[in-house]
C-alpha cells in the first residue's frame, strides 16, 4: 500500500507541472479597427473611399455585399465606391487579435450636394528642426476647417481648427472642410516631424537672440532700467546689442498700449515703466496690473525691476517682501514659467552702506524663494563685480562698481560699459530660461 500511495502522488504531480498553477495565457492586443476616408455620407458623385488601420503591418479586409468580413476576405486599401453601398472592414495583424468590425455607408445621389474642397496645410508636412504655425484652409467659400492630431479621423462634429494650428511636437494632423450648401469634403492629412537641434555649446549673441525672436517680452521697470536698454548716451545697452543683431528679429517696442500683435509683434522686448520711483509696493501693483489687464496675460515673458530708490534704509522691507511674495506667486500660479525676477539695482561703493543693506536684504529674499525657478536675474550681483570679476563690498555688503557707475562715484545708474554688460548678460540668461536651461 505505500508503494502503491507514492505512485498516485508522484503521477498527481506529474499532472499538475511543477506543483503550481500556469496562469492564464498572456492577453493578445486587438488591432485597431479600420477607418474610412472620405467618411460616409451623402456624395452627388462616385467616390474613392480609403481605407486604413493604425496597427503596424496590418492588412485590411472588406466586403460589399453585406456580410461581415473574415480573414478570407479580399485585401482592401482602397474602394470604389459607385452605388449606394456599406463598406465593412476587418484589420488582421499577426501578433494582434481581430479588429472589431468597422463600417461605412455611403449614399450616391446625383442630387446630393457636392463635397466641399478638402483643406490643404501650410507648411506643408515634412521633417522640421522647430515648431511650426500650420495654417489649414479649403478655398470652398464660408468653409469650416476642423481638424485633429490625436490620430482620430476629424468629422463634421469635430472643433473647427485653431488659427494657426500649433505643432511643437511630432504629429499627423488631418482635417475635413464643412459649409452650408456642400457635404463634408474628404479627409487630407500632412504628417509633420519636428527634430529640435541641441542648443549650441556656447552660442553667439545672434544665436541667442534667434531663440528669442519668437518670443515677446514685457521688461518692467523705472531710472536704472533705461540704463540698461540704452546705456549713459542713448546709444549703447541692449537696444544697441539688438540693433547690431537686427537680423535676428528681436527688438525693443516701446510702451506697447497692448498685447495686439501689430504694436507687440513677436521678437518684441516691450520697454514699459511701471508705477512711482520710491513706491515700492505700487510698483508691484503697477506690474500685476500692466500683466493682466494691460497685456491680457499674452505675453512669453514677464519681467519685473525695482529701482534703488525704491528701497533705502527707511523702507519696510519686510512689508514690501509680503506684497511681492503675493503678487508673483499668484501671477506664477496664473501664468506658470514666464515670471521674470531681477535683484534690486545698488548704489556705488563709496556711497549708502545703510541703503544697500537694505537692498541686499531684499534680494537675498528674492534670491531665496525663486532662484530654484531658474528665473532670477541678480543684476546686483553683476553690478558689484568689477570689470576684474572681483567683488566690490562696502561694510561686508555688495556695492555697484564704480567701473559700472554713470559719474564713477554717486551715481547708481549704468554708463555704457555698464549698460553693455548687463544687456549681454542679459540676453544670456533669457536665451537660457526660453530653451529650459537656466539654473
Amino acid at each position: 500500500m505505500r508503494n502503491r500511495s507514492w505512485v498516485v502522488a508522484l503521477a498527481a504531480l506529474a499532472c499538475s507541472g511543477s506543483g503550481g498553477s500556469s496562469g492564464p495565457p498572456p492577453e493578445v492586443p486587438q488591432a485597431s479597427a479600420p477607418t474610412f476616408s472620405p467618411p460616409g455620407g451623402t456624395y452627388a458623385s462616385a467616390q474613392q473611399v480609403t481605407v486604413s488601420t493604425a496597427t503596424p503591418g496590418a492588412t485590411v479586409r472588406c466586403t460589399l455585399d453585406g456580410s461581415e468580413p473574415t480573414e478570407v476576405s479580399p485585401a482592401c486599401t482602397s474602394v470604389d465606391v459607385v452605388e449606394t453601398t456599406t463598406v465593412r472592414a476587418i484589420a488582421l495583424a499577426p501578433g494582434y487579435a481581430s479588429s472589431a468590425v468597422a463600417s461605412s455607408t455611403y449614399t450616391i445621389d446625383a442630387a446630393a450636394p457636392s463635397p466641399a474642397e478638402p483643406p490643404t496645410f501650410s507648411p506643408p508636412g515634412g521633417v522640421y528642426a522647430s515648431a511650426q504655425q500650420v495654417t489649414v484652409a479649403s478655398t470652398t467659400p464660408g468653409a469650416t476647417v476642423r481638424c485633429t492630431l490625436d490620430g482620430t479621423q476629424p468629422t463634421p462634429a469635430t472643433p473647427a481648427c485653431a488659427d494657426p494650428v500649433t505643432i511643437s511636437v511630432s504629429a499627423t494632423l488631418r482635417a475635413i472642410a464643412t459649409a452650408d450648401g456642400f457635404a463634408a469634403s474628404a479627409v487630407r492629412s500632412a504628417a509633420y516631424t519636428i527634430q529640435a537641434q541641441p542648443p549650441p555649446v556656447d552660442p553667439t549673441v545672434a544665436q541667442q537672440l534667434e531663440a528669442l525672436a519668437s518670443k515677446r517680452q514685457l521688461f518692467a521697470h523705472q531710472s536704472v532700467g533705461n540704463s540698461i536698454l540704452y546705456g549713459q548716451s542713448g546709444h549703447a545697452g541692449l537696444d544697441a546689442l539688438l540693433q547690431a543683431n537686427a537680423a535676428a528679429g528681436v527688438a525693443v517696442v516701446y510702451e506697447p498700449a497692448s498685447a495686439d500683435g501689430s504694436a507687440f509683434p513677436a521678437g518684441g522686448w516691450a520697454d514699459t515703466a511701471i508705477g512711482t520711483n520710491g513706491d515700492p509696493v505700487g510698483k508691484v501693483n503697477d506690474f500685476d496690473h500692466q500683466v493682466r489687464v494691460r497685456f491680457g496675460g499674452a505675453l512669453d515673458f514677464v519681467a519685473f525691476k525695482f529701482c534703488f530708490t525704491d528701497i533705502w534704509n527707511a523702507t519696510d522691507v519686510a512689508d514690501t517682501w509680503a506684497r511681492y511674495q503675493v503678487v508673483m506667486d499668484a501671477l506664477e500660479a496664473d501664468f506658470p514659467g514666464r515670471v521674470i525676477h531681477f535683484t534690486v539695482p545698488l548704489m556705488p561703493d563709496v556711497t549708502d552702506i545703510e541703503g544697500n543693506t537694505a537692498r541686499e536684504q531684499l534680494s537675498e529674499l528674492i534670491r531665496a524663494r525663486y532662484r530654484p525657478t531658474g528665473r532670477v536675474f541678480d543684476l546686483a550681483d553683476l553690478e558689484a563685480h568689477d570689470a576684474q570679476d572681483n567683488l566690490v563690498t562696502l561694510g561686508g555688503v555688495r556695492a555697484l562698481a564704480l567701473d559700472w557707475s554713470g559719474d564713477g562715484h554717486f551715481d547708481a545708474h549704468l554708463n555704457d560699459a555698464g549698460a553693455d554688460r548687463v544687456a549681454r548678460a542679459y540676453v544670456a540668461f533669457m536665451y537660457a530660461v526660453a530653451i529650459g536651461a537656466a539654473r
